[in-house]
């Protein structure tokens, strides 16, 4: 016999977002219900909400109870009330009905002013198309049977159907609703446009410690201590000014912009480890960023790539080398790009191609642009948890089979009339999640050349794990790929394509 402790962890274990324990968990964590509620209802302010999940309610001892799967309510008195509903009970219209009314029931004191009843909203997430209309998101209202007058009784019901068109919905509200309900074996990822949150669901231990679920390998329980590690978090950012905090966030930037994974508690660990190592570095600004940058990564690059383990800044946890310490090497490249430039401008340039178009944004930072060139980080979410490489094969009538990384290790470049082949070589994507995996390209020439015959390309585009192209003209071109699962980019991968007919090598 299981007890209730050990079931409810099984259940977490074996839960996923549409879990009415998992879908309260989650959504009860202030920044990701008003992420959600942002982008459903982008007109509000949500900086001020307070949560409650699974609210019961009653309008007295003798009527049915309503229990509420999540209500909110933010600095005006406003309420919104969030309910999961996977299954179609046919009951929609009367059952956002009675919840308008116990949300109303306790809002007036006996005499008071019925126009100082506050708006409630009752947004429905379902599984399936209620009325079979196609209608992803729909705003219920109060009209008049003749004309377009509406009510404005303060009522609205919001109705979210996964099966419905999401093609014209707003991005932030399309990553939202399309979670990715697996992650990694042991959290739950809620994608937004701009990155993802991740939850873990942990049980406090008498020693203050946490134990949580891990799905891999057959299933396990692992201790984790994260209170020790986000006070010390909160402590670093406290003394830096938040700037703690900034260079955390532009070095996860760093890693999904190039391609490779870099965990983020070791990133946290490191930028406190950069700060600690000099004590003028708690008193930066912003101006110092063009410098301190170049300083970041040159402290990286000089880390132990054959550590076993690094310790975690508050716990001193062990965070393991399980990949070579792959940062070490990308980072020493990044320093060894930025070291001798000392044009104001020119470090920009190469702070964009280092973090993304994003960075400096008041910069002219797509002034290369091509016509119809397309840009990963508009078109997905970014969250780079694995590594892949890129290589491609060169083949001629005539010649033996080369690799492409073989020219560029000698600095060479390709002659022309070539046919190249590129694939994803190799990578630590799990072989459980490989099968969902969909492969985009692209493929950027480069050059006067290419300016000239209208063919800069530079599309993203669906294909397999492997491209052909032929070498047509003259150009330091690029090829990306990317692996993408349910809209994020879990690795990337890019690849250099210089070609010159008249200092290429066959």
């Amino acid at each position: 016999m299981l007890s209730q402790k050990e079931a409810l962890r099984r259940k977490f274990a074996q839960a996923d977002f549409t879990d009415d324990v998992m879908f309260s968990l989650i959504m009860s964590q202030p920044e990701i219900c008003k992420r959600f509620l942002q982008a459903v209802l982008p007109a509000y302010d949500f900086d001020h909400i307070k949560v409650t999940p699974q609210k019961y309610l009653k309008t007295s001892y003798v009527t049915r109870a309503g229990r509420l799967d999540l209500l909110c309510t933010d600095e005006n008195g406003t309420q919104f009330n969030v309910e999961l509903q996977m299954v179609d009970e046919h009951n929609l219209a009367k059952r956002s009905r009675y919840y308008h009314a116990l949300l109303a029931n306790n809002m007036l004191a006996p005499g008071e002013d019925y126009q100082n009843l506050k708006e409630t909203y009752v947004i429905f997430l379902y599984g399936f198309d209620p009325f079979g209309l196609g209608w992803a998101v729909t705003d219920y209202q109060m009209t008049a049977n003749h004309g377009k007058h509406i009510l404005g009784d303060g009522t609205h019901k919001l109705i979210l159907n996964a099966k419905g068109d999401w093609r014209e919905v707003n991005d932030e509200l399309k990553g939202i609703f399309q979670l990715v309900f697996k992650g990694d074996g042991q959290v739950v990822v809620i994608s937004f446009r701009d990155g993802v949150i991740e939850l873990v669901p942990g049980f406090e231990q008498s020693d203050g410690n946490y134990k949580y679920p891990d799905s891999n390998n057959g299933g396990s329980w692992k201790i984790t201590k994260p209170i020790p590690e986000q006070e010390e978090t909160t402590n670093m950012s406290d003394k830096t000014n938040s700037h703690y905090k900034y260079l955390s966030q532009l070095l996860r930037k760093w890693k999904n912009n190039i391609g490779f994974k870099f965990k983020g508690l070791l990133i946290d660990t490191m930028v406190k480890k950069f700060i600690d190592a000099d004590e003028q570095r708690e008193q930066i600004s912003f101006s110092d960023y063009s410098v301190l940058l170049v300083d970041l990564f040159e402290f990286l690059s000089k880390e132990d790539a054959e550590k076993a383990y690094w310790f975690a800044l508050g716990s001193n946890q062990q965070i393991s080398n399980d990949d070579n310490g792959k940062f070490i090497k990308k980072a020493k490249k990044a320093y060894n790009k930025l070291k001798d430039i000392g044009d104001e401008a020119e470090l920009e340039k190469e702070y964009r191609n280092l973090f993304g178009s994003d960075f400096a944004k008041e910069s002219e930072s797509l002034q290369n642009k091509a016509p119809n060139e397309e840009f990963v980080e508009k078109k997905f979410i970014i969250d780079i948890r694995y590594n892949m490489k890129l290589d491609c094969t060169i083949t001629q009538n005539g010649f033996r089979p080369k690799r492409l990384r073989d020219f560029l290790a000698k600095h060479w470049k390709l002659k022309i009339n070539k046919t190249l082949e590129f694939e994803v070589v190799n990578n630590d994507i799990p072989s459980d999640l490989l099968p969902n995996v969909k492969w985009y390209w692209k493929v950027r020439n480069v050059g006067i050349e290419a300016k000239k015959r209208n063919k800069e390309r530079g599309q993203i585009f669906i294909d397999r794990k492997i491209r052909r192209e032929e070498t047509d003209f003259d150009g330091n071109h690029y090829v990306e790929c990317y692996a993408v699962v349910d809209n994020i980019v879990i690795a990337r991968d890019r690849i250099s394509v210089p070609i010159s007919k008249l200092t290429g090598k066959d």
